[in-house]
């Protein structure tokens, strides 16, 4: 199974459109490696097994919440954040069910603050493996899309090992 990551980024940009009524588009980072990255994950099971793993930028998820809640960005809780990213993780997830094989379903988004790098902690090339990333810089911050599939029921522990590590500094 292949998927390019062009589609990823197609996908990504879609789904920004949409949902912010915003052109996507591509700028230098202004800080690289400096931000927090908050991360989200939603399960896929049937026909096609594993997680897409998404990690977004504190900053963009501040803005994404800020657009979407219609709230003013220093009125905005944590919990806004996660909330705004876990509805973009399975938006983009559902985009992603529809490349896979049929049929499949999705769990509900899990969001977090910070887990483990994934290029360290992989738990085995024969468990699971990324089979698609991509990465895309939005109004200057990294949003990260990783869909890995996995040989074994996707359990809390392996999720956590199958978030992307810092979204790649380009």
């Amino acid at each position: 199974m292949a998927i390019a990551e062009h589609e990823i980024q197609r996908l990504i940009e879609s789904v920004w459109q949409t949902a912010f009524s915003m052109e996507a588009f591509e700028s230098a980072p202004d800080g690289a490696g400096a931000n927090e990255f908050l991360h989200a994950r939603v399960s896929i099971f049937g026909a096609w097994r594993g997680v897409a793993a998404i990690a977004c930028e504190r900053p963009l998820a501040r803005f994404a919440a800020s657009q979407m809640l219609c709230i003013a960005p220093g009125d905005l809780v944590d919990q806004d954040l996660l909330d705004t990213l876990g509805e973009v993780a399975n938006v983009i997830a559902g985009g992603l069910k529809a490349l896979l094989p049929a049929p499949s379903l999705l769990s509900l988004p899990t969001v977090d603050g910070r887990l483990p790098d994934f290029a360290d902690r992989t738990p085995s090339r024969s468990i699971c493996h990324v089979i698609a990333r991509s990465v895309a810089v939005l109004h200057g911050y990294r949003l990260g899309v990783s869909l890995v599939e996995t040989e074994q029921a996707v359990t809390a522990d392996l999720c956590r090992q199958l978030q992307p590590n810092e979204v790649h500094h380009e």
